[in-house]
């Protein structure tokens, strides 16, 4: 539909266009016409013709020799006539007196006036009933003060030209033709958003009916991975109260511990699906309430220390104290925890993860950056996709499921805000958040 707008955008507004540069074309062309001739119209008197009667006294019979000589003065003085009467019309190329149609000068409604020195007089007010001298006169002292060549005055089109008397000031009313131009260009519209308003009743009510499968193929997708989650839980916990059972009988071993790990991973990823599943079925609907988001960022960077030194890594911490967010709590501690987590299991050994939060203007801003391998200078968006790996193989060593950061945005956007992962220089990524 925004194409559609588009396109009906620039048809009506070109036609229109169009139209108006015709309108001021042919204005132009009258006062160029009565400019150069000297302020008025130039009429063309049809030539009396002779008469052919013959009065009751006139002789039945001429001489040959005398028609022949009648007959040649005429086509002399024919001749010198159209030698001696230049044509006079328009400067480049406009329509000059040939060209005009004869009753031009009888339907043009126009004045003009000649301003020497301020003051102004007029050259021709016959042939426009509407305007009195003493308009025609401010009028043409108006345009002259202006020094304008050509514009519009109101309704009137005029042409401004330098003669040896003075500054010249053409009028040609153009009333009717704006009327017109004004009409079209309303019913243009009009008729264009009725048509518009038609389409998209037409798009909605098909679109209804064509992409129905498409959403119920997708309601049931999210009811399935909700119903799958679910019913993962249970027996992943059997499977670990198993577990423990054969340890406390048998001993840990490198194999328990290995079951261990795979059911926290699969566990994980079934809470992380559940939550997706879950935001998108109530369309990021939040609990929201004010709290103190710098206390809930400290309280759960503090529970990744130990993960952190365990991997020779170091937190470092530049938290504005008392901020105060409207948001719902419980969310935005797991956005803070899948950022540290996942800095913690890419970042460079023995490198520094930094936690930033401050305010900037009437945001929010949260940042985790952190070193790591294999990046390209840039916008990293592909980071947010589901399930996306760059390293298939050092995920599945660190544990990743490539569905954390999908949460991450899932759980920003339903805050309003957004999430941006960039690497400026190819060494440190950063992970910053805008609430």
């Amino acid at each position: 539909m925004a194409a559609t707008f588009v396109v009906l955008f620039v048809m009506i507004g070109g036609m229109n266009l169009l139209n108006f540069y015709h309108l001021i074309e042919d204005a132009d062309r009258l006062t160029h016409m009565v400019a150069d001739h000297d302020g008025h119209f130039e009429t063309k008197k049809p030539q009396d013709q002779p008469d052919n009667r013959k009065k009751p006294s006139q002789k039945k019979t001429e001489t040959a020799s005398t028609d022949q000589k009648t007959t040649d003065q005429e086509i002399s003085d024919q001749e010198s006539s159209d030698k001696g009467a230049p044509d006079r019309g328009m400067g480049g190329g406009g329509m000059t007196d040939k060209e005009m149609p004869a009753e031009t000068p009888y339907t043009t409604r126009y004045f003009s006036v000649l301003v020497t020195d301020g003051e102004a007089q007029i050259i021709d007010l016959d042939h426009i009933a509407s305007v009195e001298e003493s308009q025609a006169l401010a009028y043409g002292q108006s345009v002259a003060e202006r020094g304008k060549t050509c514009g519009f005055y109101g309704d009137y089109r005029y042409r401004s030209v330098q003669t040896q008397d003075g500054t010249m000031v053409v009028f040609v009313d153009c009333e009717a033709e704006l009327n017109v131009f004004s009409s079209t260009l309303t019913v243009s519209v009009l008729m264009s958003l009725a048509g518009y308003a038609a389409v998209f009743l037409l798009v909605l009510l098909a679109s209804g009916i064509v992409l129905r499968p498409v959403r119920e193929s997708y309601e049931k997708q999210k009811q399935f991975i909700t119903d799958a989650g679910h019913e993962l839980k249970t027996p992943l916990t059997i499977i670990d109260a198993n577990v423990e059972i054969i340890e406390m009988e048998n001993g840990e071993n490198e194999w328990t511990g290995s079951i261990h790990n795979q059911i926290h991973r699969l566990s994980g990823l079934t809470n992380q699906l559940i939550t997706l599943a879950r935001m998108d079925e109530e369309n990021g609907c939040l609990k929201k309430e004010n709290f103190d988001l710098s206390e809930a960022v400290y309280d759960t960077v503090q529970g990744f220390t130990s993960v952190a030194q365990t991997r020779e890594l170091r937190i470092e911490l530049q938290i504005t104290d008392a901020l105060n967010y409207h948001g719902e709590e419980s969310r935005i501690r797991q956005l803070t925890g899948i950022l540290l987590d996942n800095a913690t299991k890419y970042a460079t050994q023995g490198s520094t993860i930094d936690v930033k939060l401050y305010k900037k203007g009437r945001q929010i801003v949260l940042e985790v950056s952190n070193e790591a391998q294999g990046l390209t200078p840039g916008d990293k968006p592909e980071l947010f996709g589901r399930f996306y790996r760059s390293d298939a193989s050092r995920s599945s060593k660190t544990g990743g499921s490539g569905i954390g950061l999908a949460v991450a945005q899932a759980i920003v956007t339903a805050h309003k805000g957004t999430i941006r992962a960039a690497s400026p220089d190819g060494k440190r990524l950063y992970l910053t958040v805008l609430l």
